[in-house]
């Protein structure tokens, strides 16, 4: 078993902030599928924790229920991951799902970094699970402001997290 973290993604209000707003020192590149506004910087820094192992890095998006844009938008970034779940059933919202990978994540004995605008707060709020994990270190919880999206200075506590799993 890997010490690497599991680190589940958000696409929109994560990697995909609003376009004035990025907070990157300059305006964010715009692609399709979506359109997605993104940074490069941001997207480099995924790519180099995930393809070193630092991390390991699973879409958790309601992306995940639409395979062939995500895999489209995972060329156009050039983020090849895994899902952390496929289609969603008609008894589960899209928040169901993200807080069942986080759970699966902790039940692996793994630890998780989870980076979502909307759903961390309530899975740390309604999973005691979840909230465990995080006072424990076992979690680091990011929830980005949506327009904004992931700052550099949450990428660096996602590097110090991952690290302290390697000193251990």
């Amino acid at each position: 078993m890997t010490d690497a973290p599991v680190w589940l993604l958000d696409v929109d209000g994560v990697i995909n902030g609003h376009p004035r707003f990025a907070g990157w020192g300059r305006p964010p590149v715009k692609t399709s599928p979506g359109p997605v506004y993104y940074e490069p910087q941001l997207i480099d820094r995924i790519r180099a924790l995930h393809q070193s192992g630092t991390v390991e890095v699973r879409w958790s998006t309601t992306w995940c229920g639409y395979p062939v844009q995500l895999k489209q938008l995972g060329e156009v970034l050039g983020l090849d991951l895994a899902s952390a779940f496929g289609d969603r059933p008609m008894s589960k919202t899209w928040a169901d799902l993200k807080v069942d990978a986080a759970l699966a994540v902790l039940a692996e004995g793994r630890r998780l970094i989870w980076t979502d605008d909307s759903e961390v707060d309530a899975g740390r709020r309604l999973f005691p699970e979840i909230a465990a994990a995080e006072a424990e270190g076992r979690a680091l919880l990011i929830e980005p402001v949506s327009q904004r999206g992931l700052q550099p200075e949450h990428v660096d506590q996602i590097e110090e997290f991952a690290a302290k799993g390697l000193e251990a």
